[in-house]
């Protein structure tokens, strides 16, 4: 054999030991990963007792235990699940049925907080930062669709996308409400309200609240994100009410024609954005504001409409300072203004 024979030979011989070594490396790693990474099933199995069935006379939903203390249990629903109701059951999944206390609830967020003595307590679900999630990302529920007889439904699928604006009516003040929220294509039906939304690790990253259903519809439900609702949770446990701020003025959408003839304001040529229809009495804007006022941005945020106005003032707290930026007139402005209580 010549040199170059024995050169080629010893070339091919290298490479198929390193290509060896190297599949002999994926593999141990793989196999390190598989057994690091549970199943999607050992999850499952470990935070269901977590999730419970809320029953009321109108109809079921669902909830989550989030907390625990030397006395109580701590379970959080959606507002909208026991609205007006006097009697509410919560069943665990071994069937235990309990009457909760109901300590608070925030329809502006959908959400109720309900309390039970802590022997019931079984298992705690962790809260996660809902803006750790990337869309695309592996999400499942648990809840109870259609009443008792399914119990502790597993449904999943991706994160659809993220900040969804919805609207939706908050019938005792006649107004519209606006969340951002987590949008998901996994399966959620009647009954799945107040249910909580997992991310691969089985920590809790959104609570079910929403699905669009129409002909034209397929697989769009909806979640209130957890980083919106993390710093009421004290409050509403403390049985107390969310104080949220005022600027102590009358709005509409500046498409709103017969509002703007109502309050004989000008209709032509109005950009998008909400029109200031009456300064209140005892408002703290007087002499910053003033009726026929086009409020464009608030914190350098757009505007489009009094929802999201509602939304991004109640993002804020009493005696805080936000930034304005009106139109008057043709002039544009830009206005600092502390909130007071509403």
């Amino acid at each position: 054999m010549s040199k170059t024979q024995k050169k080629e030979m010893f070339l091919i011989i290298s490479s198929f030991l390193m290509g060896g070594f190297l599949m002999f490396l994926w593999l141990t790693n793989s196999s390190k990963e598989s057994i690091q990474t549970p199943s999607l099933s050992t999850v499952i199995e470990e935070v269901t007792p977590g999730v419970v069935e809320i029953k009321t006379k109108e109809g079921n939903g669902s909830g989550f235990i989030y907390k625990k203390d030397t006395k109580y249990g701590y379970i959080l629903t959606n507002e909208h699940v026991i609205t007006g109701e006097k009697k509410v059951k919560v069943i665990f999944k071994d069937g235990t049925e309990v009457e909760p206390t109901i300590l608070g609830t925030d329809s502006y967020m959908d959400i109720a907080i309900l309390r039970v003595p802590k022997k019931y307590i079984k298992k705690v679900l962790e809260i996660d930062n809902s803006d750790s999630i990337k869309v695309g990302d592996t999400i499942f529920t648990i809840g109870t669709p259609l009443g008792t007889a399914y119990q502790s439904t597993v449904t999943s699928g991706i994160l659809s996308g993220k900040d969804r604006y919805i609207e939706f009516p908050r019938e005792e003040e006649n107004t519209d409400i606006g969340i951002k929220a987590l949008q998901i294509d996994a399966p959620i039906n009647q009954g799945n309200s107040g249910g909580p939304l997992f991310n691969l690790e089985g920590k809790v990253i959104g609570i079910c609240f929403l699905k669009l259903t129409d002909v034209n519809v397929e697989g769009m439900a909806f979640a209130i994100p957890t980083s919106e609702i993390e710093n009421l949770l004290e409050t509403l446990e403390l049985e107390k009410t969310i104080e949220r701020p005022s600027l102590g003025i009358g709005i509409a959408d500046t498409k709103e024609t017969a509002t703007l003839v109502k309050y004989d304001l000008d209709i032509l040529d109005l950009p998008e954005g909400i029109i200031i229809t009456e300064i209140k009495d005892n408002s703290n804007v007087e002499g910053k504001l003033q009726k026929g006022d086009i409020i464009i941005s608030m914190d350098k945020i757009r505007i489009h409409n009094k929802t999201q106005f509602r939304y991004e003032l109640y993002k804020h707290k009493i005696g805080d300072i936000i930034s304005l930026e009106i139109l008057r007139e043709t002039k544009k402005e830009k206005i600092s203004i502390k909130l007071k209580e509403k």
